[in-house]
């Protein structure tokens, strides 16, 4: 597809699917339901969206309850949580591309399916590896839910109403990284650990069936091919193999298990390289590839994963650390802590929201992703004077400029991922970015917990208050600094995107030039 006609508002497409094909688009099928029900399925695709990235942090603080009744060893804990994201990143792909090939809505079922299940089975978990089995599981469904959701949206939504939505997600999406271990504990405490899968069935019951009834079917025309077993298996492979290097690289120490050793977490990034390697050619010969290389010929499409990797590696760790210096510095309460990281999630949901605003008015976030690097750069920084008397105003106010430059990198990102390709690829482009965000979260926990580890381990005469205040700002600042960095350059680079939306008005053709900065 020439560039042209990559990045504008592609009317058409609502009346010609891809492949050639006539007939109707699922915008139009939707459209024919009544405005109740085109309600009901926006309210029960969001409400999916949400339960699956809501169950990533959920377990959290419940872990050492899960462990004492469970019987099981502290140094497999976060298996319940790495073992949940391990799964979902890895199928996210999956979901976006087959999507693409045979429909949004078997796929969302297939997921929804999945998440239930493994919900109801880790409800009823006896021992403590039934329960990380069971959370795969449930990951593997939950791949399906966020990507598949935002591009649902997109599809189906009126584009007047979409900044109001994108905005509404990112705010969504803050909420359950740094409120759901909050509202994790809550329920810890008062209905016990098992509720907190309980109300995955609760909630994704009628979620189900409102989707199984209200979305039409939908196909595109125009698709055909056999599925990418072997890409499937080998990016499955990669993914998983690298991830569990990433994860227990942070884990090292005196109590580490086998598989955290160095030649075991180096045998595990070495051979993931190696099957991503083998995956790039396997997808060069493949009629029907799950990852479309032709996707990254351009820039700007690899330079919003890029930076999209960077931000999120860097907001992960303000949400493990952060309440880690309150809590053993301060001498806060666990759920006092969590609550001390409120100027950063109002700070991201109320940049989100403007981000996502001023792109709708502009129809292009250029500039944004760029201003959010350097106020996540310089935010970051003050981090290296951090110690144990650090006025709590100042560090609130760090906790400010951070969450500000991380609200445009959640949904308004998303946007700008989807406007750069063109429309049959999507759901693989939504998938990619959610990809590349949660090994992005890896990589910055597992680089964080590696800096914070050995600079714990340095205190001469065991750890003192000052000692784990320095450790964690010298963290903060290192990994914040790096990845803001990084963003800053990835973002760069991006060229103006026009956004794409069904349906909506079209945009001013661009000139020659901004169509050459693009390739």
């Amino acid at each position: 597809m020439s560039s042209d006609r990559r990045y504008t508002w592609e009317s058409s497409h609502a009346r010609h699917p891809r492949g050639g094909a006539s007939g109707p688009t699922l915008r139009t099928k939707v459209q024919i339901l009544s405005p109740g029900s085109q309600r009901l399925l926006l309210y029960a695709t969001l409400a999916a969206v949400f339960l699956g990235t809501l169950d990533s942090t959920l377990v959290v603080t419940a872990l050492p309850r899960m462990g004492a009744d469970l019987n099981g060893d502290e140094s497999v804990y976060t298996w319940v949580v790495t073992g949940y994201l391990l799964s979902s990143t890895v199928t996210g792909p999956l979901y976006g591309r087959y999507s693409d090939l045979y429909g949004r809505k078997p796929l969302l079922l297939a997921g929804l399916g999945l998440f239930l299940i493994g919900s109801g089975l880790c409800s009823t978990a006896g021992t403590f590896t039934q329960l990380i089995l069971y959370r795969v599981l449930q990951g593997a469904g939950a791949g399906a839910l966020f990507p598949l959701g935002m591009v649902l949206i997109r599809e189906t939504v009126e584009w007047k109403t979409m900044a109001r939505l994108q905005s509404f997600m990112g705010g969504m999406l803050a909420v359950t990284l740094i409120g759901g271990p909050y509202l994790g504990g809550v329920l810890t405490d008062t209905l016990g650990w098992r509720s907190l899968f309980w109300i995955n069935l609760v909630l994704g019951a009628p979620i189900a069936l409102a989707i199984a009834l209200l979305l039409p079917a939908h196909r595109d025309g125009g698709r055909q091919g056999r599925p990418d077993v072997w890409g499937m298996l080998l990016l499955a492979s990669g993914v998983s193999l690298l991830l569990v290097g990433l994860t227990e690289a942070g884990n090292g120490g005196a109590d580490a298990g086998a598989l955290s050793s160095p030649g075991a977490v180096t045998a595990c990034m070495v051979a993931g390289v190696v099957a991503l390697g083998v995956f790039v050619k396997v997808e060069q010969r493949t009629a029907v590839p799950i990852l479309p290389l032709r996707l990254f010929r351009g820039r700007d499409f690899p330079s919003l994963l890029s930076a999209g990797f960077f931000f999120s590696a860097a907001s992960l760790p303000c949400s493990v650390f952060l309440p880690l210096y309150f809590h053993d510095v301060r001498g806060f309460s666990p759920s006092t802590a969590g609550l001390m990281l409120s100027p950063l999630l109002l700070a991201m949901v109320l940049s989100n929201r403007a981000a996502a605003n001023l792109i709708w008015v502009e129809r292009t976030a250029r500039l944004l992703l760029p201003a959010g690097a350097v106020l996540l750069t310089l935010g970051c920084a003050v981090f290296f004077l951090l110690g144990v008397d650090t006025p709590l105003w100042l560090i609130i106010a760090i906790m400010t400029v951070i969450g500000l430059g991380l609200g445009p990198s959640m949904a308004p990102i998303g946007l700008m991922v989807q406007s750069s390709v063109p429309p049959q690829d999507m759901g693989t482009a939504s998938s990619s970015i959610v990809l590349l965000k949660q090994l992005g979260q890896s990589v910055g926990l597992a680089v964080g917990q590696t800096l914070l580890s050995s600079r714990l381990l340095a205190a001469s005469s065991g750890t003192t208050a000052e000692d784990t205040a320095n450790a964690v700002g010298l963290t903060m600042a290192v990994v914040g600094v790096a990845c803001g960095a990084g963003a800053l350059v990835s973002s760069l680079l991006v060229g103006k995107i026009e956004l794409r939306v069904p349906g909506g008005p079209p945009a001013p053709a661009k000139s020659a030039e901004e169509q050459n900065s693009s390739t």
